[in-house]
Protein backbone atom coordinates (compact mmCIF):
# COMPACT_ATOMS: atom_id res chain seq x y z
CA UNK A 1 0.00 0.00 0.00
CA UNK A 2 1.32 3.38 -0.88
CA UNK A 3 1.34 6.78 0.78
CA UNK A 4 -1.10 9.52 0.41
CA UNK A 5 1.13 12.78 -0.76
CA UNK A 6 0.75 16.39 -0.09
CA UNK A 7 2.81 19.03 -2.50
CA UNK A 8 3.69 22.32 -1.34
CA UNK A 9 5.39 24.72 -3.12
CA UNK A 10 7.42 22.41 -6.09
CA UNK A 11 7.51 19.97 -3.62
CA UNK A 12 5.65 17.11 -2.72
CA UNK A 13 5.46 14.87 0.67
CA UNK A 14 5.06 11.67 1.77
CA UNK A 15 2.40 11.80 4.37
CA UNK A 16 1.16 9.33 6.91
CA UNK A 17 -2.10 8.13 5.69
CA UNK A 18 -5.28 9.86 7.29
CA UNK A 19 -3.09 12.12 8.83
CA UNK A 20 -3.81 15.06 7.14
CA UNK A 21 -6.89 17.27 8.58
CA UNK A 22 -6.00 20.11 6.63
CA UNK A 23 -9.31 20.08 4.42
CA UNK A 24 -11.53 20.51 7.59
CA UNK A 25 -10.42 23.05 9.98
CA UNK A 26 -13.77 23.46 11.80
CA UNK A 27 -11.15 23.19 14.77
CA UNK A 28 -9.43 26.03 13.36
CA UNK A 29 -6.18 24.31 13.86
CA UNK A 30 -5.44 21.10 11.81
CA UNK A 31 -2.21 18.98 11.29
CA UNK A 32 -0.26 16.85 9.29
CA UNK A 33 2.35 14.29 9.06
CA UNK A 34 5.10 14.74 6.87
CA UNK A 35 7.74 11.58 6.30
CA UNK A 36 10.76 13.33 6.65
CA UNK A 37 12.39 10.93 4.54
CA UNK A 38 15.97 11.97 2.46
CA UNK A 39 14.93 15.80 3.42
CA UNK A 40 15.37 17.64 6.36
CA UNK A 41 12.89 19.34 9.25
CA UNK A 42 14.19 22.91 8.22
CA UNK A 43 14.15 22.17 4.59
CA UNK A 44 10.27 21.57 5.24
CA UNK A 45 9.86 24.00 7.46
CA UNK A 46 11.43 26.99 4.79
CA UNK A 47 9.11 25.29 2.44
CA UNK A 48 5.71 25.68 3.97
CA UNK A 49 6.80 29.03 5.57
CA UNK A 50 7.06 30.00 1.65
CA UNK A 51 4.56 28.32 0.31
CA UNK A 52 0.81 28.93 1.06
CA UNK A 53 -0.82 26.44 -1.48
CA UNK A 54 -1.29 22.68 -0.56
CA UNK A 55 -2.97 20.16 -2.65
CA UNK A 56 -3.65 16.64 -1.82
CA UNK A 57 -3.20 13.10 -3.36
CA UNK A 58 -4.64 10.30 -2.69
CA UNK A 59 -2.57 6.84 -2.14
CA UNK A 60 -2.94 6.75 -5.93
CA UNK A 61 -1.57 9.83 -6.55
CA UNK A 62 -5.35 11.30 -7.43
CA UNK A 63 -5.61 15.12 -6.48
CA UNK A 64 -8.32 15.20 -4.19
CA UNK A 65 -8.50 19.11 -2.72
CA UNK A 66 -6.15 22.09 -2.64
CA UNK A 67 -6.06 24.83 -0.57
CA UNK A 68 -4.38 28.89 -1.00
CA UNK A 69 -6.09 29.67 2.42
CA UNK A 70 -3.69 28.28 4.72
CA UNK A 71 -1.45 29.57 7.04
CA UNK A 72 1.56 27.30 8.20
CA UNK A 73 1.77 28.03 11.94
CA UNK A 74 5.50 27.08 12.19
CA UNK A 75 4.29 25.00 14.84
CA UNK A 76 6.17 21.03 14.29
CA UNK A 77 7.01 18.08 16.20
CA UNK A 78 9.05 15.13 15.04
CA UNK A 79 7.79 11.35 16.13
CA UNK A 80 10.38 9.05 15.07
CA UNK A 81 8.34 6.06 15.35
CA UNK A 82 4.73 6.92 14.22
CA UNK A 83 2.51 4.57 11.80
CA UNK A 84 2.08 6.26 8.66
CA UNK A 85 0.57 3.19 6.66
CA UNK A 86 -1.13 -0.81 6.97
CA UNK A 87 1.49 -3.09 5.37
CA UNK A 88 -0.58 -5.45 2.37
CA UNK A 89 0.86 -8.73 3.38
CA UNK A 90 0.88 -8.50 7.11
CA UNK A 91 -1.67 -6.42 8.02
CA UNK A 92 0.32 -4.50 10.51
CA UNK A 93 1.76 -1.06 10.65
CA UNK A 94 4.25 0.55 8.92
CA UNK A 95 6.06 3.27 11.57
CA UNK A 96 8.09 5.84 9.87
CA UNK A 97 10.29 9.12 11.20
CA UNK A 98 7.35 12.20 10.70
CA UNK A 99 7.47 15.85 11.57
CA UNK A 100 3.65 16.84 12.72
CA UNK A 101 3.38 20.37 11.53
CA UNK A 102 0.76 22.93 11.70
CA UNK A 103 -1.86 24.96 10.02
CA UNK A 104 -4.55 27.48 10.29
CA UNK A 105 -7.28 28.98 8.37
CA UNK A 106 -6.69 32.36 7.17
CA UNK A 107 -7.74 35.88 8.82
CA UNK A 108 -8.21 39.45 7.58
CA UNK A 109 -5.05 40.76 9.29
CA UNK A 110 -3.28 37.81 7.14
CA UNK A 111 -4.77 39.38 4.09
CA UNK A 112 -4.14 42.90 5.07
CA UNK A 113 0.05 41.60 5.77
CA UNK A 114 -0.13 39.82 2.07
CA UNK A 115 -1.47 42.87 0.41
CA UNK A 116 1.52 45.22 2.36
CA UNK A 117 4.00 42.48 1.16
CA UNK A 118 2.83 43.09 -2.32
CA UNK A 119 3.08 46.59 -2.18
CA UNK A 120 6.48 46.81 -0.56
CA UNK A 121 7.44 44.38 -3.62
CA UNK A 122 6.25 47.02 -5.94
CA UNK A 123 7.13 49.78 -4.15
CA UNK A 124 10.88 47.94 -4.59
CA UNK A 125 10.47 47.27 -8.42
CA UNK A 126 9.96 51.12 -9.30
CA UNK A 127 12.96 51.85 -6.99
CA UNK A 128 15.08 49.30 -8.78
CA UNK A 129 14.02 50.54 -12.08
CA UNK A 130 14.49 53.91 -10.98
CA UNK A 131 17.90 53.25 -10.00
CA UNK A 132 18.62 51.12 -13.60
CA UNK A 133 17.08 54.09 -15.92
CA UNK A 134 17.95 56.99 -13.73
CA UNK A 135 14.70 58.43 -14.15
CA UNK A 136 12.99 58.65 -10.48
CA UNK A 137 9.38 58.93 -9.15
CA UNK A 138 10.21 62.64 -7.91
CA UNK A 139 10.78 63.45 -11.47
CA UNK A 140 8.33 61.78 -13.59
CA UNK A 141 6.03 63.43 -11.25
CA UNK A 142 7.62 66.65 -10.98
CA UNK A 143 5.53 68.15 -13.93
CA UNK A 144 2.29 67.98 -11.69
CA UNK A 145 1.10 70.08 -9.02
CA UNK A 146 0.79 68.34 -5.46
CA UNK A 147 -2.70 68.72 -5.47
CA UNK A 148 -3.01 66.78 -9.10
CA UNK A 149 -0.76 64.24 -7.53
CA UNK A 150 -3.33 63.94 -4.12
CA UNK A 151 -5.97 63.28 -6.95
CA UNK A 152 -3.81 60.85 -8.53
CA UNK A 153 -3.20 58.76 -5.18
CA UNK A 154 -6.92 59.16 -4.14
CA UNK A 155 -8.06 57.32 -7.75
CA UNK A 156 -4.89 54.59 -6.82
CA UNK A 157 -6.71 54.22 -3.10
CA UNK A 158 -9.99 54.22 -4.50
CA UNK A 159 -9.15 51.65 -7.51
CA UNK A 160 -7.14 49.06 -4.73
CA UNK A 161 -9.96 49.16 -1.96
CA UNK A 162 -12.54 48.58 -5.16
CA UNK A 163 -10.41 45.43 -5.86
CA UNK A 164 -9.93 44.54 -2.97
CA UNK A 165 -13.61 44.34 -1.74
CA UNK A 166 -14.34 42.37 -5.51
CA UNK A 167 -11.51 40.06 -4.73
CA UNK A 168 -14.08 38.83 -2.21
CA UNK A 169 -13.54 36.37 0.94
CA UNK A 170 -13.00 32.82 2.16
CA UNK A 171 -15.66 31.57 4.58
CA UNK A 172 -15.31 28.70 6.44
CA UNK A 173 -19.39 27.18 6.27
CA UNK A 174 -20.73 24.09 7.21
CA UNK A 175 -19.90 22.34 3.97
CA UNK A 176 -15.82 23.35 4.42
CA UNK A 177 -13.96 26.36 2.88
CA UNK A 178 -15.34 28.55 0.30
CA UNK A 179 -14.32 31.60 -1.62
CA UNK A 180 -17.01 34.60 -2.89
CA UNK A 181 -16.57 37.17 -4.75
CA UNK A 182 -18.31 40.63 -3.87
CA UNK A 183 -18.40 42.47 -6.75
CA UNK A 184 -21.46 45.21 -6.34
CA UNK A 185 -23.87 42.81 -7.83
CA UNK A 186 -22.35 39.95 -5.92
CA UNK A 187 -23.21 42.39 -2.54
CA UNK A 188 -26.64 43.78 -4.25
CA UNK A 189 -27.36 39.49 -4.65
CA UNK A 190 -26.18 38.55 -1.47
CA UNK A 191 -27.21 40.87 0.96
CA UNK A 192 -30.83 40.72 -0.38
CA UNK A 193 -30.88 37.05 0.84
CA UNK A 194 -31.45 38.83 4.52
CA UNK A 195 -35.35 38.89 3.60
CA UNK A 196 -35.52 35.32 3.06
CA UNK A 197 -33.35 34.34 6.69
CA UNK A 198 -35.63 36.69 8.39
CA UNK A 199 -38.94 34.86 6.83
CA UNK A 200 -37.74 31.47 8.55
CA UNK A 201 -36.77 30.03 5.51
CA UNK A 202 -33.89 27.24 6.21
CA UNK A 203 -32.21 26.93 3.01
CA UNK A 204 -31.17 29.06 0.48
CA UNK A 205 -30.17 29.23 -2.87
CA UNK A 206 -26.50 30.90 -3.62
CA UNK A 207 -22.97 29.82 -5.63
CA UNK A 208 -19.47 29.95 -4.71
CA UNK A 209 -17.15 31.21 -7.20
CA UNK A 210 -17.50 28.74 -9.58
CA UNK A 211 -19.60 26.88 -8.51
CA UNK A 212 -23.18 25.68 -9.57
CA UNK A 213 -25.53 27.22 -7.46
CA UNK A 214 -26.83 24.81 -4.64
CA UNK A 215 -28.88 24.77 -1.36
CA UNK A 216 -27.13 26.65 1.71
CA UNK A 217 -28.28 26.34 5.33
CA UNK A 218 -29.23 30.13 6.74
CA UNK A 219 -27.24 29.63 9.40
CA UNK A 220 -24.25 29.31 6.54
CA UNK A 221 -25.58 32.28 4.11
CA UNK A 222 -26.13 34.13 7.40
CA UNK A 223 -22.13 34.17 8.40
CA UNK A 224 -21.46 34.34 5.07
CA UNK A 225 -23.33 37.88 4.77
CA UNK A 226 -21.87 38.49 8.15
CA UNK A 227 -18.63 38.58 6.96
CA UNK A 228 -19.10 40.44 3.48
CA UNK A 229 -20.48 43.24 5.39
CA UNK A 230 -16.96 43.48 7.73
CA UNK A 231 -15.02 43.05 4.86
CA UNK A 232 -16.68 45.46 2.98
CA UNK A 233 -17.01 47.92 5.23
CA UNK A 234 -13.82 47.80 6.70
CA UNK A 235 -11.72 48.35 3.46
CA UNK A 236 -14.35 51.22 2.76
CA UNK A 237 -13.60 52.88 6.31
CA UNK A 238 -9.79 52.19 5.69
CA UNK A 239 -9.75 53.87 2.27
CA UNK A 240 -11.57 56.80 4.03
CA UNK A 241 -8.80 57.34 6.83
CA UNK A 242 -6.19 56.52 3.69
CA UNK A 243 -7.69 59.89 1.86
CA UNK A 244 -7.96 61.73 5.01
CA UNK A 245 -4.18 61.14 5.59
CA UNK A 246 -3.52 62.07 1.56
CA UNK A 247 -5.57 65.02 2.63
CA UNK A 248 -3.06 66.18 4.99
CA UNK A 249 -0.14 65.67 2.92
CA UNK A 250 1.81 68.92 2.70
CA UNK A 251 4.77 67.57 -0.04
CA UNK A 252 4.92 65.46 -2.69
CA UNK A 253 7.43 63.13 -1.28
CA UNK A 254 5.36 62.29 1.83
CA UNK A 255 2.74 60.41 -1.09
CA UNK A 256 5.31 57.95 -1.77
CA UNK A 257 4.92 56.66 1.86
CA UNK A 258 1.01 56.49 1.22
CA UNK A 259 -0.47 53.07 -0.27
CA UNK A 260 -3.29 50.50 -0.15
CA UNK A 261 -2.35 48.22 3.03
CA UNK A 262 0.27 50.67 4.80
CA UNK A 263 -0.18 51.62 8.44
CA UNK A 264 -2.22 54.70 8.59
CA UNK A 265 -0.69 57.20 11.29
CA UNK A 266 -2.99 56.77 14.27
CA UNK A 267 -3.94 60.94 13.61
CA UNK A 268 -5.50 60.05 10.20
CA UNK A 269 -7.19 57.07 11.66
CA UNK A 270 -11.23 57.27 12.28
CA UNK A 271 -12.81 56.16 14.99
CA UNK A 272 -14.67 53.71 13.15
CA UNK A 273 -11.46 52.51 11.94
CA UNK A 274 -9.95 52.46 15.34
CA UNK A 275 -12.71 50.13 16.45
CA UNK A 276 -12.38 47.76 13.89
CA UNK A 277 -8.27 47.33 14.19
CA UNK A 278 -9.32 46.67 17.68
CA UNK A 279 -11.69 44.34 17.06
CA UNK A 280 -9.35 42.69 14.32
CA UNK A 281 -6.72 42.90 17.17
CA UNK A 282 -8.68 40.77 19.68
CA UNK A 283 -10.14 38.16 17.21
CA UNK A 284 -6.44 37.52 16.46
CA UNK A 285 -5.29 37.06 20.05
CA UNK A 286 -8.64 34.79 20.93
CA UNK A 287 -7.40 32.72 18.19
CA UNK A 288 -3.75 32.43 19.12
CA UNK A 289 -4.32 31.72 22.62
CA UNK A 290 -7.15 28.63 21.21
CA UNK A 291 -3.65 27.85 19.88
CA UNK A 292 -1.54 27.71 22.57
CA UNK A 293 -4.20 25.72 24.76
Amino acid sequence: MKNESIKVGDKIYNIANGSCSLNDLSGYNATVAIIIGAGTVEDIHRNLSENPTVIKYSADGVEEWRRDNLVYTGKMKIDTEFPVRIDATTYSEVMDAVVIVEYRASNIQDEIMAQRVQMTGLNANINQLAAVTGVSVKAVASGQSLDELKEAKRAEVNAACGQTICNGITVELSTGFEHFSLSQTDQLNLFGLQAQIASGVTQIIYHADGQPCRFYPASDIALLIEKAMFHASYHTTYANSLRSWIDNVEAAEELQEIYYGADIPVEYQSDVLKAYLEQIAAMAGGENSEADT
